[in-house]
């Protein structure tokens, strides 16, 4: 399903008005106030009941919907709620007393019950196939919950009976991929100690829930109002200027609401003008608070559909030739078609042509026509059509067996009157379900929608646009530095691959440790461009300490200079009158020889320098001379004697000071960056990938949680990607198993998040990256105890 559906909205039941009840799934259902009648499948395909709470309206068809589907299935069927709430079902229906207790009744020969009780955990995220039920605490009564319902993409969110409470309002603001949140309001004003005493809402409580609401881009919808009071309800709401303001709606029994949208319909609403316009305005409301060009491109054929009933959607923007139409988003109810949510998902249909090849205009194809016309265009049946070539419509209906029929298709024009794509509408409903032909009304409320549409799309490509210049230049940035160096040329992108490996992973966890912890699309975006960014400070490093494969390198390796002094030395040793300069221990050739290869060995850096190694170098430093131009030199020069007298590694303290600049230097430049605000945390993320939560890092000596978790994530990767690069000359890559104890010591050492670092090894993201990226022979068995 697109989205949720309400067979039950009201706080009480009339012949009209039915009891709580959310159908989230074919097989999966929230409350049972009216699964018996309001249900339109075979009872038995349900599988999955969520209970909010236990008062009677929220769960009064549940004995009759077991009673119907015990004896014709052989599977348990599930009921989940808050434990205090299954309590109550188990001790107040399933009691033998009240109602047969199904729990204790086996129903195939493995001997499972009829009906399982699944207790829940608030914040628990439960998942079943890509839907995920988390409830969420409210105020109502012991035990009782809401719900955030997610598809994976966005999510709606249910606050069920629950009197004030912050924390939901708090979860709107900080989770942006709610669309929707239905509120209860079972009370009108001036019932307000009714309603606290039975931790209910009345309109001037929400107005005080919704007090602290910060989203513009949320949709608020209100349901469980009590029958008798309906009408003083909608006044109240009505006359309210904060609620007027927010734009909340009322939901009816059969009311659908859409997941990527927020938006609702209901087939039966919505049929005269001043209701249109309201709906228009409060449309028009939400575009333009959305700011995912995508998104705003789906809820544009979402809202088009809504207000002319029709089945099918398909949104075309023209390319920056204007010569073709490109399918950017397609929608249709029947066949559950929802393409083009994200870039991945976009249609790969082939390009509608403005023109034909000899430059003719390409007046076949109905969405073409439009374009080049910018009229509305409205048939009645494309099979009857013989003004346009409807072969490609056909072909769809052959491999899918849908049958269109009714079109409307509409040019959208910017301020200027320029088409800057087209919407095309399939198959438009009646109240019975029945395809008719669209509507006069249709042509023109959907004509008032596609103008507001083209003004917001075109603000959006803008947008998307400048953004994209944006990405495109940082990742220019990114390859020029990457490019810097022959050594790390690919760096950045692999540590990168790394990064965005384990931040999507830590975002699809949703039963082990990080299942409270999601980052949206935009969050995502910005941890890549952070690890995308993250050694930008290198660009001021000297070339020859980015690359110092020896201890003596700079512009050149000087090492081949104190070797030019050797050999000047061994041809002194045969001059009588140059003898006195020379230090008779290192008078013959074969010591000379013996203290060349020292010194190149002392030189790669390759090993620990110790200090029996130290000492020889002392003396050399102290007691070999060379005579050039008359003037006597040591052999090796001091600061040669320092750089070769590094322990480990090639760089002297200085230099290794100069390169760990580097961070400071990629927060300045990137503090110089003027970034959206919602990529504003960059230079906070970029520039904290080498502390270390021991505070032991650098450039600022951060420790524990002053660490940002994202920048975690780029340390790890960091670390992981330098130890087992393939492509480094001067060292000899890890393999797995080496890396990996590596990155488990650091984080016992608490140098890396533990966590982050064993959901890494356990999740095996690293071995997922190594058959990708490393040699063969670096591929081995890792095993680590935790």
């Amino acid at each position: 399903m697109e989205g949720i559906k309400f067979l039950g909205s009201y706080g009480g039941k009339t012949k009209e008005c039915f009891t709580t009840c959310i159908q989230v799934a074919q097989d999966i259902l929230i409350d049972a106030g009216n699964i018996v009648k309001g249900y339109k499948y075979d009872f038995t395909e349900i599988n999955h009941l969520f209970l909010t709470h236990s008062h009677l309206d929220h769960i009064n068809d549940i004995p009759y919907l077991i009673d119907s589907i015990f004896d014709k299935r052989d599977k348990t069927f599930y009921i989940y709620g808050i434990e205090k709430t299954l309590s109550n079902i188990k001790n107040h229906i399933f009691c033998n007393e009240i109602w047969t207790d199904y729990t204790k009744i086996a129903i195939n020969d493995r001997g499972e019950p009829v009906v399982t009780l699944v207790p829940l955990s608030y914040g628990q995220r439960f998942k079943i196939r890509d839907l995920s039920l988390i409830p969420i605490k409210n105020h109502h009564m012991e035990g009782s919950c809401g719900y955030i319902i997610d598809n994976g993409k966005n999510s709606i969110l249910f606050s069920s009976d629950t009197y004030l409470c912050p924390s939901i309002t708090e979860e709107i603001n900080r989770n942006s991929n709610i669309t929707a949140a239905i509120f209860e309001v079972s009370f009108p004003n001036g019932y307000e100690s009714l309603a606290k005493v039975s931790c209910h809402l009345t309109p001037s409580i929400l107005e005080k829930q919704l007090s602290n609401l910060k989203r513009k881009d949320i949709n608020i919808y209100i349901n469980h109002i009590k029958p008798s009071h309906k009408q003083e309800i909608l006044q109240n709401i009505e006359k309210s200027i904060k609620l007027s303001q927010i734009g909340v709606t009322v939901i009816d029994d059969g009311d659908f609401i859409d997941y990527e949208s927020g938006l609702h319909k209901n087939i039966d609403k919505f049929e005269n003008s001043d209701e249109n316009f309201a709906r228009l305005m409060h449309i028009g409301t939400m575009l333009t608070a959305q700011t995912d060009k995508n998104r705003l491109f789906n809820m544009i054929v979402y809202a088009a559909r809504e207000f002319t009933n029709a089945d099918g959607g398909t949104l075309y923007i023209m390319d920056q030739e204007h010569k073709n139409l490109e399918f950017q988003i397609i929608q249709n109810e029947t066949l559950q078609i929802n393409k083009g949510l994200n870039s991945e998902d976009k249609p790969d249909w082939p390009l509608v042509p403005l023109y034909h090849e000899n430059g003719d205009k390409n007046w076949e194809m109905v969405a073409a026509a439009s374009a080049l016309t910018g009229k509305v265009i409205n048939i009645a049946d494309v099979y009857n059509d013989k003004r346009y070539n409807f072969s490609g419509t056909k072909k769809f209906d052959q491999m899918t067996g849908y049958r269109s029929k009714s079109m409307l298709v509409i040019p959208m024009k910017n301020h200027e009157g320029e088409v800057i794509g087209v919407l095309q509408l399939i198959n438009r409903q009646n109240n019975l379900g029945d395809i008719v032909p669209f509507s006069k009304d249709d042509e023109n409320i959907t004509k008032s929608l596609a103008s507001q549409a083209a003004l917001l799309m075109r603000n959006q490509l803008l947008i998307y646009d400048l953004e994209h210049m944006l990405i495109s230049f940082l990742n220019s940035l990114a390859t020029t530095l990457d490019e810097k160096s022959p050594f790390t040329g690919d760096h950045i992108r692999r540590m990168v691959e790394i990064t965005m490996m384990l931040a999507k992973a830590i975002v699809s966890d949703n039963s082990g440790i990080y299942k409270d912890i999601y980052f949206n699309d935009e969050e995502l975006q910005q941890i890549y461009l952070s690890a995308l960014m993250h050694d930008i400070g290198k660009i001021s490093t000297p070339d020859f300490l980015i690359n110092k494969q020896t201890k003596l390198e700079s512009i050149y390796d000087r090492i081949n200079c104190i070797k030019l002094k050797i050999e000047i030395l061994k041809r002194d040793i045969g001059k009588t009158y140059k003898k006195e300069y020379i230090n008779s221990k290192y008078s013959d050739n074969k010591i000379l020889d013996e203290i060349t290869n020292f010194l190149e060995e002392s030189n790669r850096g390759s090993e620990f320098f110790s200090d029996e190694k130290v000492e020889r170098l002392k003396k050399i430093y102290d007691e070999i001379f060379v005579e050039i131009d008359g003037k006597l030199n040591k052999l090796i020069e001091q600061d040669e004697y320092e750089a070769l007298s590094v322990r480990k590694g090639t760089l002297t303290d200085q230099e290794r000071k100069k390169i760990m600049d580097h961070v400071i230097e990629t927060q300045k430049i990137l503090k110089r960056l003027s970034f959206p605000k919602k990529y504003s945390r960059i230079p906070e993320i970029a520039g904290a990938h080498h502390e270390k939560l021991n505070g032991k890092g650098y450039p600022n000596g951060l420790k524990g949680d002053e660490i940002p978790f994202e920048a975690r994530i780029l340390a790890i990767a960091d670390i992981f990607e330098a130890l087992t690069a393939p492509d480094r000359p001067y060292k000899t890559p890890k393999k797995l198993s080496e890396a990996m104890k590596i990155l488990y010591f650091m984080a016992k050492d608490n140098e890396l998040d533990y966590d982050m670092v064993k959901f890494f090894y356990e999740k095996k993201i690293y071995l997922e990256y190594a058959k990708k990226h490393l040699h063969p022979e670096q591929i081995d068995e890792v095993s680590l105890t935790w």
